[in-house]
């Protein structure tokens, strides 16, 4: 029987399957079958009409449980009738765990409401409302008789209470922001520990939108990239000092491979014209070295363009709430021994693309020719010259046995 069938691919003779061609699939079986048969994989040439063999190969089922996720390669057999090679095929297969189904299970979903492979929703598919309906959309509301000022609640109020939840004052906002998230994404592949964090919202934001419409302001949403993982928040119109309350999507479980790896959370205008690119508002790199275990932290970070451009002011405040969770301490120790490996995270766009880069980078690029980024390698360049007169200090100390801190000792004669 016919267990899996990926996409096609047009017009090549070397096929390279990834997850948007459906390459990746969970193989329910029971292990006598598989002993029995076997698995069989089959390359097909597509036509409209029909599909011709290219070839076959068995895979025994001794090779399939054994396998631990490297590389195998196979030689298709030839097709009857033909006498050209029929080339090879190169598979990875593991024992499938619970984050694998439900990545698969994110794909799918992703795939039917036109998301990005990620298995998340894409940061340039339906963020925010749309300014046609940003700017005749009343967002506030005043109570002539108590004078308490109503905010709507965007992009959308809780689903299971949307009476409820339609209209906010700030102080409900603020409360109902600090409550615990209702749904969590679950991303990447290290097994080192887990990593809980909310982006609970900004404040202070700079307008990247304003005009002649007063109610126009900066659509906010953050970015976040982690290792080999990215992930976007919901977006929330119109707003300086945007709240994602607890039914959004603001909650993220990030798997750590190394304790070094840096947190980047950037904070973008959202723009999504055909012509348009997401501004960066600022960023921010977090080290989680620093984070105690089965602690939970609320944190503040003022958000900047760059994280490398000198005499910077920030653009706006980050709230964000976090916790880690270790596996193994003693793994977590002898991993900070080391240096963090290389990543790449893969994407298949351009704007994708751009979101990453900005996020890690910020809004200026330092590897390019700026004046601004002159500048700011000189006053590095300045920093370390200050620094040498402690260098010298500590060494002549060490040579010569300088104690550090004096001490005086009481003498009786």
């Amino acid at each position: 029987k016919d267990v899996h069938k990926t996409k096609y691919m047009e017009k090549t003779l070397d096929p390279v399957f990834t997850v948007k061609h459906d390459s990746t699939f969970v193989l329910k079986e029971s292990r006598l079958e598989l002993e029995k048969h076997g698995l069989t994989f089959k390359a097909k040439d597509y036509d409209a009409t029909g599909s011709d063999d290219l070839g076959s190969v068995i895979v025994p089922a001794d090779q399939i449980l054994k396998a631990d996720d490297t590389r195998m390669e196979f030689a298709f057999a030839h097709p009857k009738g033909k006498k050209k090679a029929a080339g090879f095929i190169a598979i990875k297969c593991r024992p499938a765990t619970d984050s694998d189904e439900q990545f698969l299970s994110h794909v799918k979903e992703a795939d039917k409401s036109k998301k990005s492979s990620f298995g998340i929703k894409s940061a340039f598919s339906g963020l925010g409302s749309g300014k046609v309906g940003g700017i005749f959309k009343q967002n506030k509301v005043k109570d002539s008789d108590t004078g308490v000022t109503s905010y709507r609640i965007r992009p959308e109020p809780d689903p299971e209470f949307p009476k409820a939840t339609e209209w906010m004052s700030k102080k409900q906002i603020e409360i109902e922001s600090l409550k615990p998230s209702k749904k969590w994404l679950d991303l990447g592949s290290g097994e080192l520990a887990k990593v809980y964090l909310e982006i609970i919202g900004c404040d202070g934001l700079e307008d990247k939108d304003g005009g002649l419409q007063k109610s126009n302001k900066t659509d906010s949403f953050c970015t976040l990239v982690y290792e080999d993982c990215m992930a976007t928040t919901d977006c929330v119109d119109d707003c300086l000092s945007p709240r994602l309350l607890p039914w959004m999507k603001r909650a993220f479980i990030l798997r750590m491979e190394h304790t070094s790896s840096p947190l980047n959370i950037a904070v973008f205008d959202s723009d999504t014209g055909p012509l348009s690119k997401h501004q960066t508002i600022g960023k921010v790199s977090i080290n989680l070295a620093n984070l105690k275990p089965r602690t939970e932290y609320l944190l503040y970070y003022n958000l900047y363009e760059s994280g490398v451009i000198g005499n910077r002011e920030p653009k706006g405040v980050l709230k964000i709430r976090m916790r880690i969770q270790y596996n193994s301490q003693r793994k977590a120790i002898m991993s900070s021994l080391g240096a963090p490996p290389k990543i790449t995270v893969n994407v298949d766009n351009s704007s994708d693309y751009r979101l990453i880069r900005k996020t890690i980078q910020g809004r200026k690029d330092a590897t390019k020719y700026d004046i601004d980024t002159i500048k700011s390698y000189v006053d590095e360049l300045k920093t370390y010259q200050q620094a040498t007169f402690f260098i010298q200090d500590a060494l002549t100390n060490i040579l010569f046995w300088r104690g550090t801190y004096p001490v005086s000792l009481p003498f009786v004669p």
